[in-house]
C-alpha cells in the first residue's frame, strides 16, 4: 500500500494555518466545533448498531434475504442455483 505524496496525516494548526492563510475563520470555526464535541474512544473493541431484523428472522436470515432480493433486482434473469452459487462466495 502506497500514497502517492507524503501529505496523509494529521496536520497541526499551525500546519493547517499555513495552508488555509486566506481563510484562518475557517480555522477558527473548525476549533470551536472541536471544542463543542465530547468523544471518547475505546480501542480494541468493536462498536456495533444494534439491528433487531423484522419478520422473526435472524440477522444473518434477513441479511440472506435482502441479498436474494437484491440479486433478483439487478438481475432479472438470474436463477436461484445462481443466486446459491453467489451467496456462497459471501458465507
Amino acid at each position: 500500500m502506497s500514497f502517492p505524496n507524503d501529505q496523509f496525516y494529521l496536520k497541526n494548526e499551525r500546519e493547517m494555518r499555513n495552508i488555509f492563510a486566506a481563510f484562518p475563520e475557517a480555522i477558527d470555526n473548525t476549533q470551536k466545533i472541536a471544542d463543542r464535541c465530547n468523544v471518547e474512544f475505546e480501542f480494541g473493541k468493536l462498536h456495533l448498531p444494534e439491528f433487531t431484523a423484522p419478520d422473526g428472522l435472524t440477522n444473518r436470515e434477513y441479511l440472506r434475504k435482502l441479498c436474494n432480493e437484491g440479486l433478483l433486482y439487478r438481475y432479472e434473469n438470474i436463477t436461484d442455483e445462481e443466486i446459491y452459487k453467489a451467496l456462497a462466495k459471501v458465507y
